[in-house]
């Protein structure tokens, strides 16, 4: 997936939703923020890089933020969070959000009760 996919997924998804604002505007802003932060790739040569896992991740939890500008700040510190309670209270046993995606790479390995 391409950021601008990403983005525009995103957007939609979240235009009636109350977990974030759904404007095309602020999206924009998100993504921008995003990038400066080095959460996801910059320039038009790089337009047609492919995403990795990590890099959708930020982009995700970037959307936790209230202000737009915030974004790329939101990921970074929302990726450093760990469980109390360490790897056996957390989501697949995974230690921080930015190691989750190597959880299960490929889905149709994942258990049942998370499909």
């Amino acid at each position: 997936m391409f950021a601008k996919n990403l983005e525009i997924l995103l957007t939609y998804l979240s235009q009636n939703s109350d977990v974030s604002g759904g404007l095309p505007k602020e999206f924009a802003e998100r993504f921008g923020a995003l990038r400066s932060y080095g959460r996801l790739p910059r320039g038009r040569e790089r337009r047609d890089h492919v995403l990795k896992s990590s890099e959708i991740v930020a982009a995700n939890l970037g959307l936790a933020a209230t202000h737009p500008n915030w974004a790329g700040h939101a990921a970074i510190i929302l990726s450093n969070l760990r469980p109390v309670g360490g790897a056996d209270a957390s989501f697949f046993r995974y230690f921080d959000a930015r190691r989750i995606d190597r959880a299960y790479p490929d889905r149709r390995k994942c258990p049942q009760k998370y499909h």
